[in-house]
């Protein structure tokens, strides 16, 4: 499985997250100080040295890291947690030009605290590149990972919890993929809230995306990316995916 999500990242990086990134920013990666938050298995890591551009790593699951530096040992991988403030040990405020956190924010519980560290680690006009699956969409309890019919239904993440235990439980669906949906639903991310904690933090939207299909739809599924339309509440429900590029500056202004 570790192979497995090692050459997703890699292949989707290779075919587009360098490219989009250089686009947006309209500059070469090469010229900048980059860390992705919650790397994996390394596979973007591993993509952008391939191309010459250094990446910095930090990941939560001491056994990722041990996989992604076995599968490339001259990469820089660190395990940490970007609420904690040890992750200073690590690596020096205001060096980031570009922070990539990618399908992790929903995972995180104190997103403040996380917000507020990536922002302490960025440069002044430095970016961050954030993606994740809206709260209320269909697959957001990521229980897509699930053993039973529980994988193939939508929205049952957002089921009252004993509700949702009891179908859970009756399908015989393994408990920790239970613990993970209940967890996922916790602390998911709607994108009214992913707007809020922006503004709270001072952050600049530069870029805004919805996708029915995303990107890694393409490595997953052979499914070509397909935008969904901007519209308010209908958004958080049938978008599959939120992306979007952040920017730090000393007069944020509110433009989302």
């Amino acid at each position: 499985m570790a192979q497995k999500h090692y050459d997703e990242q890699f292949l989707y990086s290779k075919t587009y997250l360098i490219q989009f990134l250089t686009e947006k920013l309209r500059c070469s990666l090469k010229e900048l100080n980059i860390l992705e938050v919650g790397c994996a298995e390394g596979g973007f890591i591993a993509a952008c040295n391939d191309e010459n551009i250094n990446v910095d790593g930090l990941e939560l699951e001491p056994s990722r890291v041990e996989t992604a530096l076995k599968m490339n040992p001259a990469i820089n991988v660190k395990t940490g947690d970007i609420t904690k403030k040890s992750i200073f040990n690590y690596y020096e405020e205001n060096k980031y030009d570009l922070i990539i956190i990618r399908d992790v924010i929903e995972h995180i519980d104190e997103k403040n605290k996380a917000f507020a560290n990536m922002k302490k680690l960025l440069k002044e006009g430095g970016h961050i590149f954030i993606t994740f699956p809206p709260l209320y969409s269909p697959f957001a309890g990521h229980q897509q990972n699930g053993h039973t019919l529980i994988a193939k239904t939508p929205y049952i993440h957002l089921l009252p919890v004993r509700l949702f235990k009891f179908f859970a439980k009756t399908l015989n669906e393994n408990p920790s993929v239970i613990d993970d949906i209940i967890f996922n639903r916790a602390n998911g991310l709607s994108i009214k809230s992913f707007f809020l904690l922006c503004a709270k933090h001072d952050l600049n939207l530069l870029d805004f995306n919805l996708f029915l299909f995303r990107p890694i739809f393409q490595i997953r599924f052979g499914l070509s990316p397909r935008k969904f339309p901007n519209m308010p509440i209908i958004r958080e429900f049938f978008s599959l995916g939120c992306e979007t590029i952040l920017k730090k500056t000393k007069n944020a202004e509110t433009n989302y």
